[in-house]
């Protein structure tokens, strides 16, 4: 009796323990899909978390029966869903198939990370798990997606803040672009950001940079900012410089030639008016006071007639290249020193004097 009673009690310690091994689920892990060669590194980071959560939950068991990956599954089986034909398909690439299958795809796109994790159930022929998150950043957020990956296995991995598709232009394209100081690229820009009020900021050379703030919505938004011209601001000592074009420059530089040309004339002029003087001077002292005689005064009417002829030329020609040297001198100066719009005006004022002239210049 009391071996019976014994028996008893063994075979009531042993039934839970039976009962849980019979309720252990195998899961098999498939390596995480990631379509994008760059981020090998996060998928196997996620992977690591899938099985430790695997391991820490008491009814999960890690089953190797499956151990392809999530594309040849898709390419041996044809499909990878709830539906009885493609199940016996998955179920027949194992001698003995694990209770679930599970796998996470991680792709990067649009400035965000996009993470599919599922649970395929063989027996209830239904997804356990079929969780969706997007996660706009970079590698800031490597760290929760590892903490979701782990989460959906466990069953208690949060849902993510809502999304939307941003698409952001200018005109004219091309203008460098930040989105709550993080910096985007240069537009046209698409990028998935959190629901709510954003802002951002498009800077392009010779355009003024124009600050914004969104509110994105449900769906896609979409943004065309206009940039307008920037002012352009020469400081005044600059502006003749930088502003004037070539021909005052080329026009001062001709001026000052003919100045030169001026000068060199009025010069040989003036020696010569000089000269011709001196001849008259010396023809006087040669015939001296008193009478003359015919033929001595028909000689000296004559040589003082080609003098006052020749000092008549002279004269003309040197006040001419007088002139001409004040009028292009100044004009040099006006062009190569004081062109602007108020710039004064010479006004020369040519005065016979003597054997000369004078010369005034009114600005």
């Amino acid at each position: 009796m009391l071996r019976a009673l014994l028996t008893a009690t063994a075979l009531g310690l042993m039934l839970p323990a039976l009962a849980g091994a019979q309720e252990s689920i195998s899961i098999a892990l498939l390596p995480t899909d990631t379509p994008n060669p760059d981020h090998i590194d996060i998928g196997q980071q996620l992977n690591k978390a899938m099985v430790d959560a695997i391991a820490e939950v008491p009814d999960f068991v890690a089953s190797d029966a499956i151990t392809s990956t999530y594309a040849e599954v898709e390419a041996l089986a044809g499909c990878v869903s709830p539906d009885p034909a493609c199940l016996s398909q998955v179920a027949a690439m194992s001698a003995a198939p694990p209770d679930r299958m599970a796998w996470a795809r991680l792709e990067r796109k649009e400035g965000a990370w996009f993470l599919h994790i599922r649970m395929l159930d063989f027996g209830d022929q239904r997804f356990v798990v079929d969780r969706e998150w997007t996660m706009p950043g970079g590698a800031e957020r490597v760290e929760e997606l590892v903490t979701l990956a782990g989460g959906a296995i466990r069953g208690n991995a949060p849902e993510a803040p809502p999304t939307a598709r941003l698409i952001v232009d200018s005109d004219p394209p091309g203008a460098d672009i930040s989105l709550d100081g993080r910096m985007l690229g240069t537009t046209p820009v698409t990028q998935q950001v959190t629901r709510g009020r954003h802002l951002i900021e498009l800077s392009l050379p010779g355009r003024r940079t124009v600050r914004k703030e969104i509110d994105v919505g449900v769906g896609e938004v979409r943004e065309l900012i206009k940039l307008p011209i920037k002012p352009k601001v020469v400081p005044p000592s600059a502006a003749p410089v930088a502003d004037a074009p070539d021909w005052p420059f080329w026009a001062g530089v001709g001026s000052g030639a003919l100045a030169g040309v001026g000068a060199i004339v009025t010069a040989v002029a003036y020696t010569r008016v000089s000269g011709l003087i001196g001849d008259a001077d010396a023809l006087n002292q040669r015939y001296g006071p008193g009478g003359l005689s015919p033929e001595d005064s028909r000689v000296y009417d004559a040589e003082m007639a080609d003098i006052e002829s020749s000092y008549g030329s002279m004269q003309t020609l040197y006040v001419a290249g007088l002139v001409t040297t004040a009028v292009a001198g100044g004009a040099a100066v006006y062009f190569l020193a004081f062109h602007e719009d108020d710039a004064p005006t010479l006004v020369p004022t040519v005065t016979p004097d003597g054997a000369g002239a004078t010369l005034t210049i009114s600005f």
